[in-house]
C-alpha cells in the first residue's frame, strides 16, 4: 500500500506487455474483471452486438460469453491479443484508442465497452462524444476510484495515489465517486446513466462509496 513498484524506464511495446507479462495466462480474469463481466452480461439483451474497445486479451468478453449469447467483437492495437481472441471465436478489429479518426470507419453496435480505458486518455470527453454515435443502445465504461481509502492513506503518508504498474504516466485522468457524478452531469451526452461501485471493502463500499469502493462501472444509455 505504501510502496512503489519498480520504475521501468526502458520502452516496452504493448505487444511485449501481453507476450511477457501475461504469456500463457491470456484470457485470465481477476475479481474486478469478473464483476464487470457479470454486471454487463446482466444488463445487455440476448444476441446483442457488443464492441469492446481496448479489450486487451478479451478476458471480460470471454467471461461474458459464458453467461449469455451475444455477438462479440474485440478492438485493440495488439496483434497478439487479437490473434488470441480470433482463436477463441471472437471477431476482432485493429483499433488505436489515440486515433479518433478511426471511429468513423467503425460499424454500429448495440453496446460499446470502454473498460479501464478512459483514464488513459487526455481527452476522454471528446472520445465519448464521438464514439457514442456508434452505439445504438448504450455504452459501458469503468475506471478505478482515486478516492479509495488506500489512495487516501498514501496521500496521508506523503505519496500520490498509485494506479500504475510500470510507469506513472499510465493514467493521465483520475476520478472519485463525486467527481464522476459531476462529470456525467456536465457531459450531458446520455439519456440516462447508472453507476455501480464494486470491490473495496464489502458493505462499507455500498454505504460510503467515495471512500470504500475501489472502482466504478457506468451504464450510459444513448440519446
Amino acid at each position: 500500500m505504501n510502496k512503489y513498484p519498480q520504475l521501468v524506464l526502458a520502452e516496452t511495446s504493448y505487444d511485449d506487455y501481453w507476450l511477457n507479462k501475461r504469456g500463457k495466462n491470456l484470457g485470465y480474469t481477476n475479481s474486478f474483471q469478473q464483476f464487470r463481466a457479470s454486471y454487463i452480461a446482466e444488463k445487455v439483451e440476448e444476441n446483442s452486438s457488443i464492441l469492446d474497445i481496448g479489450c486487451g486479451d478479451g478476458g471480460v468478453l470471454l467471461k461474458m460469453k459464458e453467461k449469455k449469447n451475444f455477438q462479440a467483437t474485440g478492438a485493440d492495437i495488439s496483434d497478439i491479443v487479437l490473434n488470441f481472441l480470433k482463436s477463441k471465436g471472437v471477431n476482432t478489429l485493429k483499433f488505436d484508442i489515440n486515433d479518433f479518426s478511426q471511429i468513423n470507419s467503425l460499424p454500429n453496435f448495440d453496446y460499446i465497452l470502454l473498460l479501464e480505458v478512459l483514464e488513459h486518455m487526455q481527452n476522454p470527453e471528446k472520445f465519448l462524444q464521438i464514439i457514442k454515435i456508434k452505439a445504438n443502445k448504450g455504452i459501458f465504461f469503468s475506471f478505478p476510484n482515486t478516492g479509495y481509502i488506500t489512495h487516501r492513506f498514501r496521500l496521508l503518508m506523503g505519496r500520490f495515489p498509485m494506479q500504475w504498474r510500470t510507469h506513472p504516466g499510465e493514467h493521465v485522468r483520475f476520478w472519485t465517486y463525486r467527481d464522476l457524478i459531476w462529470w456525467m452531469n456536465e457531459l450531458d451526452l446520455f439519456q440516462d446513466y447508472e453507476i455501480e461501485v464494486y470491490e473495496g471493502i464489502p458493505i462499507l463500499n455500498k454505504i460510503w462509496k467515495n471512500l470504500f469502493a475501489a472502482a466504478f462501472i457506468v451504464k450510459a444509455s444513448v440519446k
